[in-house]
């Protein structure tokens, strides 16, 4: 968790070999709950927690994500699910983008040929831009997520055919 307010620099992000979507599932459905209830308890107001989730490739762990990523969503289980904005880079699969994010509209894959780093860069000024037009949202009295596209990115339903 991180007050953006305060940064001044994005995450490095590493290469380390595997794409554990479970894994990624499995520590979202501990983080979440304790950052939502640390929020809570500091006298915040909290909102549907959103997740940028972004991949390289397909889950090296094949279908065992699914269960906890369907155990995250399921607001009947989960009070503090999150919405998950999903973008896919390299190998990733328009059609796997699809069913992790939880609208289509949130699915995103980087067109052919785009420049793995090109792409990185552009999924976090989208990041930053759906985060600064949701908070402007907040502050008109009308929440709602805002989701930025992605330049060299198209929406991963119209890829999925």
């Amino acid at each position: 968790m991180t007050d953006m307010r305060h940064e001044t620099s994005l995450p490095k992000i590493k290469i380390r070999g595997l794409t554990s979507y479970e894994a990624a599932f499995e520590d979202l459905l501990t983080r979440i709950p304790a950052d939502v209830r640390r929020l809570r308890g500091a006298g915040y107001k909290v909102h549907r927690p959103v997740v940028f989730f972004l991949s390289d490739g397909q889950p090296t762990d094949k279908e065992a994500w699914q269960q906890p990523h369907g155990r995250l969503t399921d607001r009947a289980r989960t009070p503090t699910a999150p919405d998950i904005v999903a973008c896919g880079i390299g190998d990733a699969l328009a059609s796997t983008m699809v069913k992790v994010a939880t609208r289509p509209e949130f699915a995103f894959v980087a067109k052919p040929a785009t420049d793995i780093g090109q792409a990185v860069a552009e999924f976090f000024h989208a990041l930053t831009a759906s985060i600064v037009a949701s908070g402007h949202a907040l502050g008109s009295g009308a929440p709602e997520l805002v989701v930025t596209r992605p330049d060299q990115f198209s929406l991963a339903i119209d890829e999925a055919g």
